[in-house]
């Protein structure tokens, strides 16, 4: 977003806001060029819905507008929205792993795993691949690489080895032919297709 857009944004947008007020000598520095402002410029403050005080130059009418920081010490508000913005980490959820017909063409996948770190009670359950790049350190989290295509045999024996170096509450959630789709004209193939002309 520009700086214009933004500046539009937090003036239409601000729950309250001060006008009218006064720089002094070294008091801020303008946003974009890092630059002190001059004393005896008038700026207003607004009060987001974000819950940050931001501080701008001109009045609410103004079309040249521009964005200036305190210099020194920040205010209480902007204080307290860098401390809870810190302390705010997303949740992983649920998610129900599909592999597409690319994955199955290369027949293996990375599927990622988590569970609440401090509750040895608490399952293990499939994440997506965003979860798992946006780690929290509440949870434990495990990647685990999945073969999903080949002979039944081969693929019985790959996963199987993969679930034997796992912790005992994810071998619980998986078995080895979970994903697993037969090669094309295979013997494997033909064996699902009359299971399913059976039903």
């Amino acid at each position: 977003m520009s700086d214009r857009n933004n500046i539009t944004k937090i003036k239409t947008n601000s729950e309250r806001t001060i006008q009218g007020l006064i720089t002094k000598q070294g008091e801020f520095r303008y946003k974009q060029t890092n630059g002190l402002v001059r004393p005896d410029l008038i700026y207003s403050t607004y009060f987001t819905e974000d819950k940050r005080e931001v501080y701008i130059t001109g009045i609410i009418s103004s079309t040249n507008s521009k964005i200036i920081r305190k210099t020194g010490k920040k205010s209480i508000i902007n204080t307290y929205y860098g401390i809870n913005k810190n302390r705010k980490q997303s949740y992983p959820t649920a998610f129900r792993f599909i592999p597409t017909e690319d994955d199955y063409n290369l027949g293996y996948v990375n599927r990622y795993f988590t569970k609440i770190a401090n509750d040895n009670n608490k399952p293990f359950f499939e994440i997506s691949s965003e979860d798992f790049n946006n780690q929290n350190n509440l949870f434990i989290y495990l990647s685990v690489f999945w073969t999903i295509r080949g002979e039944k045999n081969e693929v019985i024996d790959i996963n199987k080895t993969v679930i034997n170096t796992l912790p005992n509450q994810l071998q619980k959630i998986l078995f080895p032919l979970q994903l697993w789709r037969p090669s094309q004209n295979s013997s494997d193939a033909l064996e699902k297709k009359l299971e399913r002309l059976r039903r």
